[in-house]
């Protein structure tokens, strides 16, 4: 199975813009927050070298295939949202 992992914080706009797009387009999808995990979200941060959230990952569990897509914007454009908004 496919489905898109958000890394986030539960009042970031964009975070929960790039969940109600996944909402939108019917993909299955994880909403993961930091609220009280600073070092996790550091960690993730350096790991992909990504320094704002969302950090946004498509996945599979079948073959355990992981793809960093990137942040809102990379995600609406990966979705085929050209204007990068939902």
């Amino acid at each position: 199975m496919r489905y898109f992992q958000i890394l986030a914080w539960e009042e970031c706009p964009y975070c929960i813009q790039a969940k109600e797009l996944l909402i939108k387009k019917e993909e299955q999808h994880m909403f993961c927050t930091f609220e009280r995990s600073d070092k996790l979200l550091s960690f993730y941060k350096q790991k992909y070298k990504h320094n704002t959230v969302p950090l946004i990952l498509l996945k599979d569990t079948n073959s355990n295939f992981v793809k960093f897509i990137g942040g809102f914007t990379d995600l609406s454009v990966y979705l085929g949202e050209k204007d990068g908004k939902s």
